[in-house]
């Protein structure tokens, strides 16, 4: 009776034990079979039909960091993104398995985006301390270390990623804008350059590849990358960066064929019209052809039209619309608009430089004066023909104000930066004789004689002072 009874228990034992295994093991195909379903639908964008799965997958098993890893990537996909609903479950995938990276990187990628970057740091450090060979990691650190504004940093860390892969184009990318961020845009552009050559269709990388020739005057290399964007990307201020590139390469009829035919498709572009304007202001200057000048100035006046209504005047439309007035012969329409586009930050040395022209033409020698002085100040370029020029005029200006000891000063300083311009030497020492600096105008004209003995004007001129 006793065997009977262990041996009843036993059948009993043995069937509980099956059916626990065969519903356990029912459960785990139910469990892959709702991963899977998740996963497909995460493949196919469909956030909703992955949350649901994942969430039936989590319901059976409560501790898979996999279920909960990637429940958190479709909330990411959920438009508009549930951001807190994805933190939730990439902190408990990073809770069940320590030693995964993943949730990790996922954490950080959302504190990045939440522009939380030190916090973003911390969670890629961590994913860096389990696996050090970890190249996007890494490459994902630099980059925060960059948005925070430590490029040094960033620039050590993006190396590093791209000596573990280097067929990381993001990578050569963010490595190219730490090194334009520390002024070494050579070398900048062989890292955009290389980030294009292993995907081509990183429009950042080729915008900033065209901004960095643009900056070395690398003006062909310019066109050829914004041809490629504009082609790529269809977009208002690609083409007009392109006009504005074309012509600056003095190939304004292009410029302006392209620009047409984008402000066909972008009719309400405030930036197609002014870079219109300005090819054909360019082109107004060049042939001086009446109809370049009334369309520069049809093209200008709707950019400035537009910016105005919208409260956004810059003074780069402003300018041109004022140079395109003097070009047209107006001086006095070119003062009263140029004096709004220096009134309107930032300003370029070229504005204040048209205005001092206009100025000039109307006689207005102090509102010239002080025009050029702030553009000799803001001129950072320093050209040496451009500054002997413009302080040559300078000392006109001054002279015209009377005011004798700067006119010398200032035709000091284009006779140093033109030395071999021996009218520049004549107007050097008349401004020094007529500041009542003799002995300094005699020593001046006899160094030019020196080097120039046979020149006529510094003859006529020793001749002239001899005699008074």
């Amino acid at each position: 009776m006793v065997r009977r009874s262990i041996l009843t228990a036993l059948v009993l034992g043995v069937g509980i034990i099956s059916v626990l295994v065969a519903t356990a093991m029912q459960r785990e195909r139910r469990f892959q079979s709702l991963v899977a379903r998740g996963t497909d639908a995460l493949g196919r964008h469909d956030p909703g039909a992955a949350i649901e799965a994942l969430s039936g997958a989590i319901a059976l098993k409560q501790d898979s960091m996999v279920a909960y890893l990637r429940r958190g990537e479709a909330y990411l996909l959920r438009a508009p993104n549930d951001v807190r609903s994805a933190l939730r479950d990439f902190r408990e995938a990073a809770r069940l398995d320590p030693t995964a990276v993943r949730p990790l990187e996922r954490l950080g990628d959302i504190n990045t985006k939440l522009a939380r970057y030190e916090r973003a740091a911390e969670y890629y450090k961590t994913g860096l301390g389990l696996d050090v060979g970890a190249p996007r990691v890494m490459y994902k650190l630099a980059l925060v270390k960059y948005q925070a504004g430590q490029t040094h940093e960033a620039l050590t860390l993006v190396q590093q990623a791209l000596a573990l892969d280097a067929r990381l184009a993001e990578a050569h990318y963010l490595r190219g804008l730490c090194l334009v961020a520390q002024k070494k845009r050579r070398e900048a552009v062989a890292a955009f350059r290389r980030a294009l050559a292993l995907n081509a269709r990183l429009v950042d990388a080729r915008t900033q590849l065209a901004l960095t020739a643009r900056r070395l005057g690398r003006v062909r290399e310019e066109v050829a990358q914004l041809e490629q964007l504009a082609e790529e990307t269809q977009r208002s201020e690609i083409s007009a960066a392109l006009g504005r590139a074309l012509t600056r390469m003095g190939r304004v009829d292009e410029a302006i064929q392209v620009l047409d035919d984008a402000s066909a498709r972008f009719p309400d572009s405030t930036e197609l019209m002014a870079a219109l304007g300005g090819a054909w202001l360019a082109k107004a200057e060049v042939t001086g052809e009446a109809a370049a000048r009334t369309l520069a100035l049809r093209w200008l006046g709707r950019a400035e039209h537009q910016e105005r209504r919208v409260g956004r005047p810059t003074s780069d439309t402003l300018a041109a619309l004022g140079r395109a007035w003097l070009v047209e012969g107006n001086a006095r329409a070119a003062v009263d608009v140029l004096q709004q586009a220096v009134a309107t930050p930032p300003v370029r040395a070229t504005a204040f430089d048209d205005l001092g022209g206009a100025a000039e033409r109307l006689g207005q020698w102090s509102l010239a004066r002080t025009a050029l002085e702030r553009a000799h100040a803001l001129d950072l370029t320093r050209r040496p023909d451009a500054c002997a020029a413009r302080a040559a005029r300078l000392g006109e200006v001054c002279h015209r104000l009377e005011d004798h000891e700067s006119a010398a000063a200032w035709f000091d300083e284009a006779s140093r930066l033109r030395p071999e311009d021996s009218s520049l030497v004549v107007r050097v020492v008349e401004a020094h004789w007529t500041a009542g600096h003799r002995d300094e105008a005699v020593r001046a004209l006899y160094a030019a004689l020196a080097k120039q003995p046979q020149d006529a004007a510094l003859r006529r001129l020793a001749a002239r002072l001899g005699k008074g």
